[in-house]
């Protein structure tokens, strides 16, 4: 997270605009900070953004807070801290409940998303956690809201892009080889039989190749050998 400094003029944004986005939504905050949690609700009452419905400081406070919500709008705000799948069975739990509900993710650890594919399509916005006193909520709300377009930072733009040329330029051949099998679906004993090496050394391919890709599972390293046209036939 960017470094606070106090006399920083960029941080302090006028919530006016914001608040008549959300005039006709509920609010919720989801964060693993208790600090966090009461600058939000504090943040709220002060600038009068829209009634808050509660902060949260695990996933399944918020999901209760979701299920006391009833009917209403929601705009969850949820930081990627919350939990180790980055709030996005806080996310799946609005989109179940409310039809009419965004998500809004704002994220500290652009490696930690990244690395996570099923969160892709989840949220409504993403935003880069030092961009969001700086107008950037606005932006994701002004996009979801007015616009009807999901919304993803600049700024997490370029550090995504950054991790994904970091891992193509770290794989070697035969890593690539073997990513193509795992994009097919192949199980490591599978691939060991298609190129006669052993299943333990396939597997610590795999590991390596999860590490270079920075993702989490074999899922999210056949995601990435799609969009780099790493496949065969």
């Amino acid at each position: 997270m960017t470094d606070f400094i106090p006399n920083d003029e960029s941080i302090y944004w006028d919530n006016t605009k914001t608040a008549e986005l959300v005039q006709e939504y509920k609010l919720l905050y989801a964060t693993s900070s208790t600090y966090e949690a009461y600058l939000f609700s504090l943040l709220c009452k002060t600038d009068g953004l829209a009634e808050l419905i509660g902060s949260a400081t695990t996933t399944k406070e918020a999901i209760d807070l979701i299920d006391e919500s009833g009917e209403q709008r929601l705009i969850c705000l949820i930081s990627d801290s919350i939990a180790s799948d980055c709030g996005a069975g806080i996310a799946s739990a609005v989109r179940a409940a409310h039809g009419q509900s965004h998500c809004i993710l704002i994220v500290n650890d652009p490696e930690k998303y990244h690395s996570l594919p099923e969160t892709n399509g989840v949220f409504s916005a993403l935003c880069s956690s030092s961009n969001v006193g700086r107008g950037g909520l606005h932006q994701c709300l002004k996009s979801i809201l007015s616009d009807g377009v999901i919304f993803v930072d600049p700024a997490l733009k370029q550090a995504f892009e950054e991790l994904e040329k970091q891992g193509a330029a770290t794989l070697n051949s035969r890593e690539r080889d073997i990513l193509t099998f795992v994009a097919k679906g192949l199980t490591n004993k599978e691939i060991a039989k298609q190129i006669y090496i052993a299943e333990r050394t396939v597997r610590d391919y795999v590991s390596s190749i999860l590490s270079k890709l920075v993702v989490s599972n074999r899922a999210g390293a056949a995601a990435w050998a799609i969009r780099h046209g790493i496949t065969s036939d």
